[in-house]
């Protein structure tokens, strides 16, 4: 309900002074404090990355100290939830949104996974065939790459399995010698690809000699298609020329167990900061495939380009190669469209006491109350949905853009545009495969290899059966419970009283409709076979439509109650500029609140930069 004397024109700047106010007199009585740059990291990453980066492969009591860990990022990140927000109101209800992920992203990296058992990266090297390369050059680091890195060489092998794709054999890794194969000689390298094509691949993959010496002779188009790297047009005609000329050659990066500390560090603080693992051997499956190029040639010396590597995926996903193309597709044809459709959103939806409030039973503006009750809904979901896939656009791409251009320096290769896949896949995914489509393949998956891990590990174990119903079902409810959970800890946190419990029962019906579907699917698959690929689209877009919009009230009707919309999403409004704002609206947008400032107290952790 509104304070008595608050006029309705002015009522979302009215309450963004009230819950302010209310949250900085929270700090001055101790009892909360704003969100600090350094405490959000440390839980998230600089914990866990740092345990990582101790080997305890051969240490099993090392590994078991990996609970205390847990324990202690969780009851950091519990604490975190119970006392931080902010007079920013995206970063209040981010403070919950993060720590409740740091609490899931440990869990995957301590207990569902074992990164320095299983996990590898690519990683690019000078190329020591390449004119005016040489040995040293191998040894010595290369333009781009972080000092210190240090990687196994590539081998044909066998195939396996990586980002839900089938990888060639040329890229298993093998064992480092001396414990650093970096520093390894091209004579080196060569000798130990050779015996890994007769048959002596390291964690006991064995490859026959015969088949080894079989896959040595394979046709250049052969080992392209058997690599998915069919994207590319054509083989170049001379491969041991294009080789030559590369710069770079890439090879799998497993655990450097033995390499020094920092080296390692490096490693571990990777595999902690990339959430869609991009660029791992743990790359989510919708991505486009993440290894090294094929090696070609019996010596298995010669390397295709990094652009032989498809740059798509079937579910749409797609990334480019240079950085004039990344900022031709993210700033010009993403950024700056979505910077529009925001800042009209934020515009018009602040007109309207939902958006402000929540629901309430203020009385409407004129054009809002001469509208039919169903329209108004569908006007409140949609534009709620469009605001909301706007604005993860401009924040993605503007991080991805921000990496490109000006990480290089300290990430090195971890800043390519290779790295740097678009944020959603193809809209046909919705339309082809309904809600399942929207949540699995369209709609961003930035959480997805964490919400996955649980029911992975609970396959591996044995306890699910892969490709079964029942792993189908377990694993949509734990992806569904955990996004729930993310939800209902942003909500907590925010300045408001909230409804913390309602989002989790939008995403546990969003997996109910999942499943709904694909039964429905099955009871009629003869049917459904029969229509026309039209009818198939329009009815899957259709149960979408209806099934998010009855279900969405109760995580829209929360972002209303914990003021999530009161943010201010853009420094300058153009809409605003033309005058289509309230009455009184300014232009400029962003006011101090708005921005990070230095925070001093008592304690480390209650100084520093915060929001």
């Amino acid at each position: 309900m509104a304070e008595p004397g608050l006029m309705p024109t002015d009522l979302a700047s009215q309450y963004r002074a009230i819950y302010r106010a209310q949250f900085k007199a929270d700090i001055a009585a101790g009892t909360k404090q704003p969100l600090f740059f350094h405490l959000l990291l440390l839980g998230i990453h600089i914990i866990p990355a740092l345990y990582l980066a101790i080997p305890h492969k051969r240490r099993p009591w090392l590994y078991h100290a990996r609970w205390l860990v847990l324990a202690a990022t969780t009851s950091f990140h519990v604490w975190m939830i119970r006392t931080t927000s902010s007079t920013n109101f995206a970063f209040a209800y981010g403070t919950g949104l993060v720590a409740s992920w740091g609490i899931i992203w440990n869990f995957t990296l301590l207990v569902w996974t074992r990164p320095q058992w299983d996990a590898k990266r690519v990683e690019r090297f000078k190329n020591t065939r390449s004119r005016g390369g040489s040995s040293a050059s191998s040894a010595n680091g290369e333009v781009g790459r972080r000092p210190g890195a240090t990687n196994g060489a590539i081998g044909n092998g066998p195939a396996t399995q990586a980002n839900g794709h089938t990888t060639p054999a040329a890229t298993t890794s093998l064992p480092e010698t001396n414990g650093n194969a970096s520093r390894a000689s091209p004579e080196q390298r060569l000798r130990d690809r050779k015996r890994a094509a007769n048959g002596h691949m390291s964690n006991g993959s064995a490859v026959e000699g015969e088949d080894g010496e079989r896959r040595m002779q394979e046709p250049h188009t052969a080992i392209l298609e058997r690599a998915n790297c069919n994207g590319h047009s054509e083989v170049p005609g001379d491969v041991n020329e294009t080789s030559a000329s590369q710069q770079f050659v890439y090879e799998w990066q497993e655990f450097p167990e033995s390499a020094p500390f920092l080296t390692r560090l490096d490693w571990a603080v990777d595999i902690a900061t990339t959430m869609r693992m991009t660029g791992w051997n743990w790359a989510i499956p919708v991505l486009p495939p993440y290894r090294p190029p094929p090696w070609f040639s019996e010596d298995s010396v010669n390397q295709l380009p990094l652009e032989f590597v498809r740059n798509d995926s079937r579910q749409g996903y797609t990334r480019v190669r240079t950085r004039g193309e990344l900022f031709l597709g993210r700033f010009v044809l993403s950024m700056l469209p979505a910077y529009i459709i925001l800042d009209a959103c934020a515009t018009f939806m602040l007109q309207d006491p939902y958006f402000v409030l929540g629901p309430n039973s203020l009385p409407l503006p004129p054009h809002l109350a001469a509208m039919n009750p169903l329209w108004l809904s569908f006007r409140r979901t949609l534009y709620s949905f469009v605001g909301i896939i706007a604005a993860l656009q401009m924040a993605w791409n503007f991080g991805a853009l921000c990496l490109a251009f000006l990480a290089p320096p300290v990430l090195g290769f971890r800043a390519d545009p290779w790295h740097l896949p678009t944020m959603s896949g193809s809209f046909l995914e919705v339309l082809d495969r309904g809600l399942a489509g929207f949540w699995g393949s369209w709609w961003h998956q930035t959480f997805r290899f964490g919400f996955a891990a649980p029911t992975k590990w609970l396959i591996r174990q044995g306890y699910l059966t892969k490709g079964s119903t029942a792993a189908g079902i377990v694993g949509a409810l734990i992806a569904f419970v955990q996004s729930g959970f993310l939800h209902s800890m942003g909500s907590y946190t925010t300045v408001p009283e909230s409804r913390p419990w309602d989002p989790p029962i939008f995403f546990f019906l969003s997996g109910v409709g999942t499943q709904l579907q694909a039964v429905l699917a099955r009871l009629f698959k003869a049917r459904i076979e029969q229509m026309p690929r039209w009818v198939k689209r329009i009815s899957n877009l259709a149960f979408v439509f209806i099934w998010l919009h009855i279900t969405c009230k109760f995580l829209l009707d929360d972002f209303g109650r914990s003021g999530l919309w009161l943010w201010e999403p853009v420094p300058f409004s153009f809409v605003r500029w033309l005058g289509y704002g309230i009455p009184g609206d300014f232009w400029w947008r962003w006011d101090r609140d708005s921005f990070p400032r230095w925070y001093t107290g008592k304690h480390w952790w209650t100084s520093g930069i915060g929001i």
